[in-house]
């Protein structure tokens, strides 16, 4: 039987190299890769000329939109009617850098709406075909930066994002929730952080830190690849945990 993963923001970043390494795994892998603009990626084009489309098929998605949120979920079942094994929640958005006192409604809401609701709205819309599936995975890509422990740093990115972080800390809890109700059907849900990665998010945070600050420590090639290791590991009982890409378990 093959293994379907459907996986989100997948036209750059963590998501597009997702979408390469699960492409180049033995036993392959076909893969579902969501992003608001598939047509657009010259990257994704070229995976699917590479693979085929029987093994890479492009959804339109924007989780800022419950009705393109359906119009995926409803594509999905089209492409793969015998269910989804692996779903990696990985789209979101940043937001602005404003300090929390600055922060506005319109940022925060925002942020909220595609980073928690709409990864929710998705993963509730794919429920059926996860059920069909032998794996029942759900992954969501997360920060250490929604951990209430981690509020206690040091330097620019202390004190800003409060809405990229807010959006984390409750997709965590929503995830934990998920969890545990989903637990008895033999489902995994895990909230994952890829670690301090080198894309457009990992560098504007630290731009923050100045010209001379620290800069992010991994490649998305690296991250992936330790976090699919992880993904082969998971058990029902990681069910529900704060997960490192590594695989060492977080503080909340």
């Amino acid at each position: 039987m093959v293994q379907v993963a459907v996986v989100t923001g997948t036209s750059r970043g963590i998501g597009l190299e997702f979408t390469r390494q699960l492409l180049a795994r033995e036993p392959r892998v076909r893969v579902v890769a969501a992003a608001r603009r598939p047509a657009a990626s010259q990257e994704l084009a070229a995976l699917q000329r590479q693979h085929g489309p029987a093994w890479l098929t492009l959804v339109a998605l924007d989780l800022a939109s419950q009705e393109s949120i359906q119009a995926a979920a409803e594509e999905v079942a089209c492409a793969c009617p015998d269910g989804v094994d692996i779903l990696i929640n990985n789209a979101g958005v940043l937001g602005s850098h404003d300090l929390a006192s600055e922060t506005t409604s319109e940022d925060l809401e925002a942020v909220l709406r595609v980073n928690v609701i709409g990864t929710l709205a998705l993963t509730r819309a794919l429920l059926p075909l996860l059920r069909k599936g032998a794996s029942k995975t759900v992954v969501n890509l997360s920060s250490g930066a929604g951990a209430i422990s981690a509020a206690g740093g040091q330097g620019g990115w202390a004190l800003r994002s409060l809405a990229y972080k807010s959006s984390k800390a409750a997709l965590n809890m929503a995830t934990v929730l998920l969890a545990r109700e989903l637990r008895p059907e033999g489902f995994i849900v895990v909230p994952v952080t890829p670690g301090w990665v080198a894309t457009d998010l990992g560098n504007s945070t630290a731009d923050l830190a100045g010209p001379l600050g620290p800069r992010p420590t991994l490649d998305a090639a690296a991250s992936v690849r330790q976090m699919l290791t992880l993904l082969e590991r998971l058990r029902p009982e990681d069910s529900g945990a704060f997960v490192n890409y590594d695989g060492r378990r977080l503080e909340w």
